[in-house]
């Protein structure tokens, strides 16, 4: 809810570690939008939002600050040996998203 969308959001980005292109796939099903006409970003996003707040600023925000992408990490882990810095960088990246997509929200 800080973010202005509901928990079947945080439900696709979860799935969306995989990939970010998972993510819209990942709403379609959890909505259960069975016409293919509305299984664009646009039309989605209108299902995804809380009715008082009635953006997706926030979860814009999110998807661009964010390193959400399994094989980005997967990556640097093996370039940098360890997997000491490429835990800190996802949970950094992910909390800094959260926050600019909760003040976003809070601002709209």
């Amino acid at each position: 809810k800080p973010m202005g969308v509901d928990w079947k959001v945080g439900v696709a980005i979860l799935l969306s570690f995989a990939a970010r292109e998972v993510f819209v796939s990942s709403l379609a099903m959890v909505y259960q939008v069975s016409d293919p006409s509305l299984t664009t970003i646009a039309s989605i996003n209108k299902l995804a939002v809380f009715s008082d707040t009635g953006t997706v600023i926030g979860l814009i925000l999110f998807f661009i600050v964010a390193m959400q992408c399994g094989a980005t990490v997967g990556v640097l882990k093996k370039e940098m040996g360890n997997i000491k810095w490429p835990s800190l960088i996802l949970v950094a990246y992910m909390l800094i998203a959260y926050a600019l997509s909760m003040i976003a929200n809070a601002l709209m």
